[in-house]
């Protein structure tokens, strides 16, 4: 066992506790206070949120999917009260459970390793040229070389993949990659592709994201 589980939580004895149950169960895990979980997500590249929310509110449900966009992991929330579907409907229900609290910790780690499991049974290998993507591990090779990428690296490759040799506009990546409010006039896409091609392209990787002038990029392999 070798996952890695972030704990979200104001609550330092939650975090505590979650940290060494977990850490004892042989995950790897990191905590962050809520107040900047979206910022620090993404380089922490969980398979799992936990996160113990204090607050109710609609507010709490943009701020899930801001957190799951940035990582793209499932998450196990963990709640005083049981309103899930008002709560959270901005954020990806197919991709969220939820336990109530007070909750005994041989219960969350069962849900821990049942959520786990079953992204695990979602496993897909998605292949292109010499470029493997493992869709359970969160993985990505190239040729013999294992490929160090963030979870927004990952993202942006996984929906590259899966539209291969589609000429895409940059908006339809925007929107499928970083969502709805990233649509304007930001180079947040720009600096993404000039980071996956420098970690695709070492080694001397031929280029395999192409610009397509007045569209967007592609992949495809122009060898």
């Amino acid at each position: 066992m070798n996952e890695r589980v972030l704990v979200v939580s104001d609550d330092p004895q939650t975090r505590k506790l979650l940290k060494g149950s977990l850490g004892y169960q042989g995950y790897r895990v990191a905590v962050l206070r809520q107040s900047n979980a979206a910022v620090k997500a993404s380089e922490t590249r969980p398979g799992l949120l936990i996160m113990d929310l204090a607050q109710t509110g609609e507010e709490v449900g943009v701020f899930l999917k801001r957190i799951q966009e940035s990582c793209g992991a499932p998450a196990l929330l963990l709640l005083e009260n049981g309103h899930a579907e008002r709560l959270f409907r901005e954020a990806d229900a197919s991709r969220v459970r939820v336990m109530l609290k007070p909750y005994l910790l041989e219960e969350l780690l069962e849900e821990v390793e049942a959520i786990l499991s079953s992204a695990k049974g979602d496993s897909k290998l998605m292949m292109y040229s010499d470029l493997v993507l493992d869709t359970g591990a969160r993985t990505v090779t190239r040729g013999s070389k294992s490929l160090d990428l963030t979870a927004r690296e990952y993202e942006l490759l996984d929906y590259m993949m899966r539209r291969q040799g589609e000429e895409l506009t940059r908006s339809e990546i925007l929107e499928q990659v970083w969502g709805r409010e990233f649509k304007g006039h930001t180079n947040v896409l720009e600096v993404y592709i000039r980071y996956l091609r420098l970690k695709l392209e070492s080694r001397g990787g031929e280029r395999l994201i192409h610009n397509v002038r007045g569209v967007g990029y592609v992949l495809r392999d122009e060898t």
